[in-house]
């Protein structure tokens, strides 16, 4: 089974994310987790048309023993001359969306919603910062390593934003809040994940205890984390994420 079937489980997202030029819709593939050479399974593959001479990437079920002389593109890694292909926003989406699948936040909404909601707030920023927003959480979260989104083809600097942001061992709270400062882009991205934990609508579904604790946390860190950016930076990712804050905004910053 390919591994990035696995981890995007549609045929249409595989269609999307690859570009492919010609798929059927219809076509349907039962769900198979032991898929053996002679099997069929969903491919793209790149192959020359002898009809029109040009290389067209098709999207369907074949067996890894009957692509002909087509190339498997949805392979575990694409790589090209230079190296590990650089994936898409879109696909950073996919794996973070199958690296969170099942895990619940402190409220008990899908993880992955917070994910988006951080990744949003870094929209004014460019693609690498949506895409460290998308992965903020993965290495603390799941199995994912530094190394492996490498492999995968995440650009490096994203990678250094997301390690920036990463609980390190031994280290406490206020000391991993100061040193993501060190680094402006990790800024902000901690600064999109602070704004939607410490939106008033989360809040409101928790204990009151927790509830408190978490608030005065999260003023805490933001003491650390505005003074760190430019104001227009700030109010840019709290207008998406969460404009309650606006107010501290203007009385502290």
């Amino acid at each position: 089974m390919c591994g990035r079937y696995a981890s995007t489980r549609k045929p249409q997202d595989l269609a999307g994310l690859f570009r492919v030029t010609s798929w059927d819709p219809q076509e349907a593939l039962a769900p198979n987790w032991n898929v053996a050479p002679t099997n069929n399974e969903w491919s793209v593959l790149d192959g020359q048309d002898p009809a029109i001479g040009e290389v067209l990437r098709k999207h369907g079920a074949a067996s890894r023993r009957n692509t002909g002389r087509s190339r498997v593109a949805n392979a575990a890694l694409q790589k090209t001359d230079e190296g590990v292909k650089v994936i898409s926003v879109r696909e950073v989406e996919i794996l973070a969306d199958g690296a969170h699948a099942g895990q619940i936040d402190k409220i008990g909404v899908p993880y992955i919603e917070h994910v988006r909601e951080v990744a949003a707030g870094l929209s004014p920023f460019g693609d690498e910062l949506v895409m460290a927003g998308l992965l903020h959480d993965l290495l603390e979260d799941t199995a994912w390593t530094a190394e492996r989104l490498r492999q995968r083809g995440v650009p490096d600097r994203v990678v250094e934003i997301v390690v920036a942001v990463t609980n390190q061992a031994g280290m406490t709270y206020d000391e991993k809040i100061r040193r993501i400062t060190a680094d402006p882009q990790a800024t902000l991205v901690k600064i999109a994940d602070n704004a939607h934990n410490s939106h008033p609508d989360r809040a409101a579904q928790l204990p009151a205890d927790k509830r408190d604790r978490l608030a005065a946390k999260y003023r805490s860190a933001r003491a650390e984390l505005w003074p760190a950016a430019r104001r227009g930076d700030v109010e840019a990712i709290i207008r998406i994420v969460n404009p309650s804050l606006l107010g501290e905004l203007d009385a502290h910053h």
